[in-house]
């Protein structure tokens, strides 16, 4: 019998995404959905500008010493990783 072969070398490992960090981002866009509206980060006015402001908040927040967000109590970090997968999606569709 011959062995099974899978030629998936050179294709992303999803599988060494971190779990809780793809679970914060996802808590996130959820608070997010709930109090705009799903997929609103997609139609806001000079995005990158103002995601590229938002991710300099969070970071100088836990700067600050401030670890979690006041208004959604989610850590500023996940706050971050969206804003940085937001300029990312925009960079990427520019």
């Amino acid at each position: 019998m011959n062995e099974g072969q899978k030629h998936d070398t050179e294709k992303p490992m999803y599988n060494l995404l971190p779990a809780n960090a793809i679970d914060s981002m996802a808590k996130v866009m959820t608070f997010g959905a709930n109090k705009y509206a799903p997929n609103s980060w997609q139609m806001v006015d000079s995005p990158l500008e103002r995601y590229r402001a938002a991710l300099l908040r969070h970071a100088f927040a836990i700067q600050r010493g401030e670890l979690i967000d006041d208004e959604s109590g989610l850590p500023h970090s996940a706050h971050i990783m969206c804003c940085a997968a937001f300029i990312n999606e925009l960079e990427s569709a520019s």
